[in-house]
């Protein structure tokens, strides 16, 4: 997003809660194949617009709490906790929190270097599927949020090889939106169980306990994840 050019259509500050915001746009931010132009989290009150503007990179966003709506090209989407939004370059885009529970959200914006007209591009697939996605909203099924705080982590306390974690954390984002938009893609890789009394089935709900522990709230969510019934389960 060129959030420059939204700049004037943003409403007063004491609409924001607060907004952690890093730009690089004027000097994009090079991580192998992946320049990052801005990442930030904001938090705002009731009402807090985003005015329409033109998309100049990708951006993810992710939506942490409450809801609102996001404007993409000519359609309106009801947007709400635990979404992931997709924008593309030359997309027209716009976005409004609720009046009495407005959204807080992450967001990237990045762009990928060089051609990706080749198929030897590390991320010709991703982005290819990116530019023929029909569907900009989808739920938070793989654990997007996780890489985004791990992103604020190092901006806000910069160490040794801060660089080198945000390029991991920014490339699982975008292969985590790649995942949560195309869920068809091929799995290349199986588990090799040492143990043959272990099924596949029993080892998926052992690695999904590993890996969403934290959220975890019932059997029915995780079955209808793991495309699992309850009673298999």
């Amino acid at each position: 997003m060129d959030r420059d050019q939204a700049q004037s259509h943003k409403p007063s500050g004491n609409q924001m809660i607060f907004h952690f915001d890093h730009v690089y746009i004027h000097n994009p931010q090079q991580f192998e194949s992946i320049s990052l132009y801005q990442i930030g989290d904001l938090s705002c009150k009731g009402g807090y617009v985003v005015g329409e503007h033109k998309q100049i990179c990708y951006e993810i966003s992710y939506i942490v709490s409450g809801k609102g709506t996001f404007r993409i090209g000519t359609t309106d989407y009801a947007v709400k906790e635990g979404d992931v939004i997709l924008n593309v370059p030359g997309e027209l885009h716009a976005c409004v929190a609720d009046q009495d529970d407005p959204f807080r959200y992450f967001y990237v914006g990045f762009n990928f270097v060089g051609s990706t007209e080749e198929e030897t591009h590390s991320l010709a697939h991703i982005r290819k599927m990116f530019d023929q996605t029909p569907q900009p909203v989808v739920p938070n099924k793989l654990g997007i949020d996780a890489p985004f705080v791990g992103i604020f982590k190092e901006l806000i306390n910069l160490k040794s090889y801060s660089s080198f974690m945000i390029g991991t954390y920014l490339r699982q984002i975008i292969v985590l939106a790649y995942r949560s938009f195309h869920d068809s893609w091929e799995k290349a890789y199986a588990p090799m169980l040492q143990d043959k009394g272990v099924s596949k089935p029993i080892y998926e709900v052992i690695n999904y306990i590993d890996a969403n522990l934290h959220r975890i709230t019932e059997l029915s969510r995780m079955a209808e994840e793991l495309h699992y019934s309850s009673s298999s389960l």
